[in-house]
């Protein structure tokens, strides 16, 4: 996947979470290290898209809020986790 396509897909998934993997090629187009941001979900406390026993992984709309801060982009806070998720990737995209 090359790095548009993985912005891309990152900014379309607003409420999914992340593989570590994944996550961590996304915050690598940005130079940053998200390895720590890694958790474990279990069905009752996923963030909405999720459906399984558990996985380990990193919630869109957290690392992007994350790596707005980590480039100290100054974002709007909004109610909804995909508006604020749509919000930062609009201004992440300006560091590509």
């Amino acid at each position: 996947m090359e790095n548009e396509e993985v912005f891309q897909f990152f900014s379309d998934s607003s409420h999914a979470l992340l593989t570590p993997d994944f996550a961590q090629k996304v915050a690598g187009l940005f130079g940053q290290d998200c390895s720590g941001l890694v958790d474990i979900f279990e069905t009752s406390t996923e963030p909405k898209g999720y459906h399984g026993p558990t996985a380990d992984g990193v919630p869109a709309f957290t690392l992007s809020k994350w790596l707005c801060s980590k480039l100290n982009l100054s974002t709007s806070t909004f109610f909804g986790r995909g508006t604020q998720h749509r919000a930062c990737c609009k201004l992440l995209k300006t560091k590509l």
